[in-house]
């Protein structure tokens, strides 16, 4: 059942470094980013190409990581602002938008010093919360233009019912349950994200409330998450 798929991975944390890189190695169709008008042009075949573009330029990109796994999870934390484009280009592609408590996942933002220059919003308390705020409006949008194609994931529910939600998830995927599924810190591989240490360890639980320790210095974010969805 696991075939040659795709498995792409959405989270809700901040640069879709790939699409990026894959858009840049098709010159000659987007320039050095993806092109918003090509892909709105009025003449389908043009945004077909930029989309073909895109795709090719990926699955280059993937190949040259010269893996023989049949599945590929790409979490990369702003990958949601391209949820319309990865639809389009790459219609295998599953879609999981991982969803924790938004206080929690701006102060884990903050927290952590990221090098990428597109994340630069996570060095600031109500920059991260308005950028957040944003992703929810996005989010939004993307689930009434696109209804099922994102698959949601309740963060705590998954610490809670590890075992039934990762069933679920991988049901959904088309892919067969394994007990290692559950034992993803007994992985001897190496991993060089954020995470680096937490995949080290077994699933905990609670961590979503962790940031309650510091409520009285994060009014500001708090403020801002509290307040009305901006437009989009």
């Amino acid at each position: 059942r696991t075939a040659k798929r795709q498995l792409y991975k959405l989270t809700s944390d901040g640069a879709a470094l790939a699409l990026r890189r894959a858009a840049m190695a098709n010159p000659g169709i987007l320039g050095t980013t993806i092109t918003m008008p090509l892909l709105a042009s009025d003449d389908v075949a043009i945004p077909r190409q930029a989309l073909r573009a895109i795709r090719d330029g990926y699955r280059g990109f993937i190949a040259g990581l010269e893996s023989k796994a049949p599945l590929v999870t790409d979490k990369m934390p702003v990958n949601f602002l391209w949820a319309g484009i990865i639809k389009a280009a790459f219609p295998e592609a599953i879609m999981i938008h991982t969803m924790r408590e938004p206080a929690a996942v701006c102060l884990s933002n903050f927290k952590h010093n990221f090098s990428d220059p597109g994340l630069g919003f996570s060095f600031d308390l109500q920059d991260v919360a308005r950028f957040h705020r944003l992703h929810d409006a996005l989010m939004s949008f993307w689930q009434e233009a696109m209804p099922g194609a994102i698959y949601r994931l309740d963060y705590d529910a998954l610490t809670e019912n590890q075992e039934t939600e990762t069933r679920a998830l991988i049901d959904h995927c088309g892919l067969d349950f394994e007990p290692a599924c559950l034992d993803f810190h007994e992985t001897a591989r190496v991993v060089r994200t954020a995470s680096a240490r937490q995949v080290r360890q077994k699933m905990y639980r609670g961590s979503s409330k962790a940031w309650q320790a510091y409520a009285a210095h994060l009014a500001p974010m708090l403020d801002i998450l509290d307040g009305p969805l901006p437009e989009i």
